[in-house]
C-alpha cells in the first residue's frame, strides 16, 4: 500500500504537473545552488512522511515560490543538471 502524500508531497506532485519540472531535476538544480546533499530518495521520503525534511522542505518550497514567480526559468534548471551531470559522471542522469 502506498503511503499517503503529506502537505508538503501534495504540493510537490502539483507543482511537478503544473510546470514539467521532475524531482530529480529539482535535487539536481539544488545541489548546485547551495544545498549540495539532499539526494532524490531523501526528497521522495519527505513527500510521504518518511523523513522530517526540516532542511528539504524550506529549500524546495523556496524553488518552487522562485520558479513560479519567474526568477528561476527551465533554461536554468536545465543549466543546473547539466553542471550536475558534468560534476557528477558517475550518477544517473535526469
Amino acid at each position: 500500500m502506498k503511503k499517503p502524500k503529506t502537505p508538503f508531497g501534495q504540493a510537490l506532485d502539483a507543482f511537478v504537473s503544473k510546470t514539467g519540472v521532475s524531482k530529480r531535476e529539482i535535487q539536481k538544480y539544488l545541489d548546485t545552488h547551495g544545498h549540495p546533499g539532499f539526494s532524490y530518495q531523501m526528497i521522495l521520503d519527505t513527500s510521504i512522511g518518511r523523513c522530517a525534511g526540516y532542511k528539504i522542505v524550506p529549500a524546495v518550497t523556496g524553488f518552487m515560490e522562485a520558479f513560479d514567480a519567474g526568477n528561476i526559468t527551465k533554461e536554468d534548471v536545465k543549466d543546473a543538471v547539466k553542471q550536475y551531470n558534468e560534476l557528477h559522471p558517475d550518477q544517473k542522469r535526469a
